[in-house]
């Protein structure tokens, strides 16, 4: 194996002494050329071609140097401001995070004051039959739905008929500011058929508290 190895090596150099010898023989002539008419020309031509030299040289240095590293640089100063632009979001999402962390919290605190026996649908009922006729609370559907942990979720679905919009902004106000919090999630309100000032009403509206 060493023995091939030698044997592959030498002709290698060989190879490689017969390449030198075929471009020094090519080039030779060429360069013995180049300086004959070189000493041949006048002082000012032998100036405009060594600044024609320089002049090649320093496009040459331009494109092949110094183009290259502006360009690496503008990419790099691209990729510290993405960064930037990436940490600062980064930061702003973790703020977001913290103060919506914090919502929650304060949102389970302030469920979990309902404990286990509240009724949201006994709480709703007796609020708006304060101001109500009770011939306008056309339905009342109460709904209740386990949820992680110790948590239940209260939901009713509400229908109130032939009232004004003052009536729709009391009962929306005094569903609103009762306790514990209750989320209205859906409200429809549409034209009651035999009354044109009055309007029918369908909503939904949730609460958290403590499982039973």
């Amino acid at each position: 194996m060493d023995k091939l190895w030698q044997t592959f090596i030498v002709a290698l150099a060989a190879q490689w002494a017969r390449l030198r010898k075929y471009v020094s023989g090519y080039i030779a002539p060429l360069s013995a050329r180049v300086r004959t008419r070189y000493r041949k020309l006048e002082s000012r031509e032998k100036a405009g071609l060594v600044l024609a030299g320089f002049a090649l040289g320093g496009v040459l240095a331009y494109y092949l140097v110094v183009q290259p590293l502006y360009d690496t640089r503008s990419e790099l100063d691209s990729e510290v401001a993405r960064r930037r632009h990436d940490l600062v979001e980064v930061v702003r999402m973790v703020q977001t995070y913290k103060t919506l962390q914090q919502e929650v919290v304060a949102a389970q605190n302030r469920a979990l004051a309902a404990g286990k026996d509240f009724s949201l649908f006994s709480v709703l009922e007796a609020k708006l039959s304060q101001g109500f006729d009770r011939s306008k609370i056309t339905s009342i559907s109460p709904n209740e739905k386990k949820l992680a942990g110790e948590l239940m979720e209260h939901r009713v679905d509400l229908k109130l008929e032939n009232i004004d919009l003052a009536q729709i902004v009391e009962a929306l106000y005094k569903i609103e500011h009762l306790s514990p919090p209750v989320i209205v999630s859906e409200l429809r309100i549409k034209k009651h058929p035999n009354n044109p000032h009055a309007f029918d009403v369908d909503l939904s509206c949730f609460a958290v508290g403590k499982a039973g």
